[in-house]
This record gives C-alpha cells, sequence and structure tokens, in this order.
C-alpha cells in the first residue's frame, strides 16, 4: 500500500510539473498605454505649442492644475490660444476653461463652451505603437484612432488619428489629424 501511494505521489507530482513546466509561455510584456500620464497628470506652468501646414499655431498652457479630494472633483485650469500663420491672434482664438477629467474625459483639445470646439468625449476605436519622424528623428508613439462625435460620420470625416507620448506635456499629443489638417507639436515647456 505505501508503495502505491509513493507512485501515486510520484505520478502527481510529475503531472504538476509537466503543467508547470509547459502552462502557456508568460504574460505578455512590452509597452502599455498608460491613458492617466496625459491629460490627468497636466500642472500648472506645462505649455504646448503645435503648427499646422498653414502655419496657424494653436498653443495650450496650463494655468492652473486642481489635484481632486474629498469633497472635489480634479480640474486643470486651461488657456488656450489661436495665432494666424503671421502669429497674429485670430479673432475669438482665445479662450479660458475649465477642464474636469471625469466630465470631458482624457482627450480634450479646446473649450468645451465652444460650440466649433474640438473638446468632446471622442470615441477611442484603436490604440497601437507607431513609429513617426517628429523634428527629423524617430519616435515610438501611441497612435490612437478616434471618432469625433461632432463631425459628420460620411466619408469617415469623423476619423481623427493622433499620436501620443505621455511626455509631452498637457495632452501628450505629438501630432494630430482632424477633418484634413495636421498640427504637429512645435515646441513646450515642461511642468514648472
Amino acid at each position: 500500500m505505501r508503495a502505491l501511494i509513493l507512485v501515486l505521489a510520484a505520478v502527481v507530482i510529475g503531472l504538476a510539473t509537466l503543467i508547470i513546466t509547459t502552462e502557456s509561455s508568460p504574460l505578455p510584456s512590452g509597452p502599455v498605454f498608460d491613458a492617466t500620464r496625459l491629460i490627468r497628470d497636466a500642472r500648472t506652468g506645462e505649455r504646448v505649442t503645435y503648427r499646422d501646414e498653414t502655419g496657424r499655431l494653436l498653443s495650450y498652457t496650463v494655468e492652473m492644475a486642481v489635484p481632486g479630494a474629498l469633497d472635489r472633483e480634479p480640474a486643470i485650469h486651461l488657456l488656450v490660444s489661436l495665432q494666424d500663420a503671421q502669429g497674429k491672434p485670430v479673432p475669438f482664438g482665445t479662450a479660458k476653461y475649465e477642464h474636469r477629467p471625469a466630465r470631458h474625459g482624457l482627450f480634450p483639445l479646446m473649450a468645451p463652451t465652444d460650440p466649433g470646439g474640438l473638446d468632446r468625449l471622442w470615441v477611442w476605436t484603436r490604440i497601437r505603437r507607431e513609429q513617426i519622424t517628429h523634428r527629423g528623428r524617430d519616435l515610438q508613439a501611441w497612435r490612437v484612432d478616434l471618432i469625433d462625435p461632432a463631425l459628420p460620420p460620411e466619408n469617415d470625416a469623423d476619423h481623427v488619428v493622433a499620436w501620443l507620448d505621455p511626455s509631452v506635456p498637457v495632452f501628450g499629443l505629438v501630432r494630430w489629424q482632424r477633418e484634413g489638417v495636421t498640427w504637429n507639436l512645435e515646441s513646450w515647456e515642461p511642468k514648472s
């Protein structure tokens, strides 16, 4: 009887070893898209400027970042300014607003009070790594395909593509394309 128990114990240990050693490959590892490092980690003093193909400049400045607490949700006070190719402010191109990530999402682009603006709860349809060239250098960025619900859905006109890198202040945006216009990161000032 003792011999049978020893044989069965050896079989159980052998099977357990076989299962453990032939288990499927370990969990996949690699880069992880951390959306919380986009607008949610914005700090007072951060500033980014983007330029489109026509030379227009679009700047975002974090005037104040208010952390969340038991009695309030986090908020980021942003100043948005748009200038023409000659560097002159565009009429109605400056706006101040309070971005609340819990209400406005992670990917705002302009004041929610502006009906023609870009700040909405966009639908994120696909996220993947993609190598892009930025300022003559290769950059591994996160490509995010989105749908802007404010744009007409005909012919994929509502489709927006953004390339993100969490090291870029404010939104993490390196480049984005919307309605046939591409905006590229021109400059940034990190958090103070």
